[in-house]
């Protein structure tokens, strides 16, 4: 016959022992998970890119530093804010049409955008986006990496700049050259057709052309 009150224990007993296996290993999961998120957390705040995370309407949910300090406001300041606010007026037009390709394509790839910082001053970019899901698999928004070429962009205006310098340099040459050539050929026409005598000596009064 079953002892009713030792099976009764023993269940009671091994539920325990299955609620402390859950919750040690729960713990232990969540430990992990809080560990990643801590290292992605730091990855995405200390990349030298600009990042930021946005919902489907273009709002920021998310930046890395870089991206507020870049902008030169407060990661507070950006949180709830447009994309739109922080392009300049050149390449609002542009930023629009890299959101539409974004939300049809699913990505968009080294678009070239103006960002504005929050003292008005500019600089360029280069903007990429991948589309963002929540658990379910469910299309949320997008993170965007953004690139700052200001670097390159001025190697590009210097380079541009002394070529520019060049070919002025080389356009005063060819003046002067062809400036000369008329006026030796005019020389040279009145030294040949000169009714006079005329002779071309040297320093040391030794004739050279007749």
């Amino acid at each position: 016959m079953i002892d009713m009150e030792s099976h009764t224990q023993y269940s009671a007993e091994k539920t325990k022992e299955y609620e402390n296996f859950i919750e040690k290993n729960l713990d232990a999961l969540m430990e992990r998970y809080s560990s990643v998120e801590q290292k992605y957390r730091s990855l995405y705040d200390n990349s030298p890119d600009l990042l930021r995370t946005i919902n489907l309407d273009g709002v920021i949910i998310d930046c890395n530093q870089t991206y507020a300090k870049k902008l030169g406001y407060a990661r507070g300041e950006i949180i709830g804010a447009s994309i739109f606010e922080h392009v300049t007026e050149n390449s609002l037009d542009a930023l629009k049409e890299s959101f539409r390709i974004w939300k049809t394509n699913g990505n968009v790839l080294d678009r070239e955008i103006w960002l504005k910082r929050k003292d008005d001053t500019i600089f360029p970019t280069l903007l990429s986006a991948t589309n963002l899901y929540d658990t379910d698999g469910k299309l949320i928004g997008s993170n965007t990496t953004i690139k700052d070429i200001s670097e390159i962009h001025n190697a590009q205006k210097r380079l541009v700049e002394h070529e520019k310098i060049l070919q002025e340099q080389y356009e005063q040459i060819r003046t002067s050259n062809e400036i000369l050539l008329e006026t030796e050929l005019r020389y040279r026409s009145l030294y040949e057709h000169s009714p006079d005598l005329l002779r071309t000596i040297d320093t040391r009064w030794t004739n050279f052309r007749l």
